[in-house]
């Protein structure tokens, strides 16, 4: 990562913005592991995350309908837990009051 960074990692200066590690429960454990690495050093290796981005992730439940791995204590403690319902008909107002087709 030192000579080659990835692209899609925010670069130093470039403003702030959100990085959403997405269903973190359907990954590998080496991938939980340096999203912990990030969300607690904000750092992964030789990458230094940049202080105006902020560490998202999202979750499917572990409901017996998802094929989900179990998170353990330290990594689910490096985050708030919120329980999000999608409604239709709350998006469609949303929309409409804000003039999306």
């Amino acid at each position: 990562m030192r000579y080659l960074p990835p692209n899609r990692l925010p670069k130093p200066g470039a403003g702030p913005g959100i990085l959403l590690a997405d269903e973190l429960n359907r990954a590998m454990k080496d991938v939980q592991n340096a999203i912990l690495q990030l969300a607690t050093d904000r750092r992964f290796n030789d990458y230094v995350f940049p202080d105006d981005w902020i560490i998202a992730t999202s979750m499917n439940p572990d409901n017996g309908q998802n094929n989900v791995f179990e998170l353990d204590a330290p990594l689910l403690s490096r985050f708030a837990k919120f329980n999000v319902f999608a409604s239709a008909s709350e998006w469609a107002k949303w929309g409409r009051d804000n003039g999306i087709h």
